[in-house]
């Protein structure tokens, strides 16, 4: 009886050691899942983030746009754009910025503003535009022509567009492709 009371402990101790070898790779296996769970979080939040700031930068164009538009109301009938209407809409955008984002660094805000009319020459467009060189619209209003009235009579009217860009850290593509992300927004908004 003793040599199979000594036979069973030694087939139990093979029976606790395979248990305790697949315990090890269980808590591998868990460490790689709760892992890839993680980064996949992460991902997804940073996702989010972006999106949320984008979002956030189009409303932000849409307003800077409108603000330009009933500037000849607020300014004294004055038509032309100059430098300081630029600084005054970055002021104020990056005030409302930072109302609405709390991790809004204004410095990375950079705004480029245009406006345009047509004049009595049909295909005249009369362009100006200022900004910051690390913010230019994808395509400038004289290449919007399709957006000025057909007419003559309406000729005097005036085009303004609004270029947000945000310079954005984004953990991903910074380490992967070693670029800085710039987030881009713009809006065209007709004068008065």
């Amino acid at each position: 009886m003793a040599c199979n009371h000594n036979g069973a402990k030694a087939t139990v101790g093979v029976y606790t050691a395979k248990y305790a070898f697949q315990r090890g790779i269980f808590s591998v296996e868990l460490m790689m899942v709760v892992l890839m769970l993680s980064t996949l979080m992460f991902f997804t939040a940073e996702c989010i983030n972006r999106q949320t700031m984008q979002g956030l930068l189009e409303r932000t164009a849409v307003s800077g746009a409108n603000l330009l538009k009933e500037r000849t109301q607020l300014y004294g009938g004055r038509i032309m754009l100059r430098h300081e209407d630029l600084v005054h809409l970055q002021l104020a955008l990056s005030a409302s910025m930072a109302r609405t984002y709390s991790g809004f660094e204004s410095y990375r805000l950079s705004i480029h503003i245009e406006q345009a009319r047509l004049e009595t020459a049909p295909d005249k467009v009369v362009h100006n535009g200022m900004g910051w060189k690390d913010c230019q619209p994808d395509k400038s209003l004289s290449g919007h022509r399709a957006l000025f009235p057909a007419t003559p009579l309406l000729a005097d009217v005036q085009l303004y567009q609004v270029t947000i860009c945000y310079q954005w850290d984004s953990p991903y593509e910074n380490k992967m492709f070693d670029k800085q992300t710039v987030l881009k927004a713009h809006a065209i908004m007709p004068g008065r």
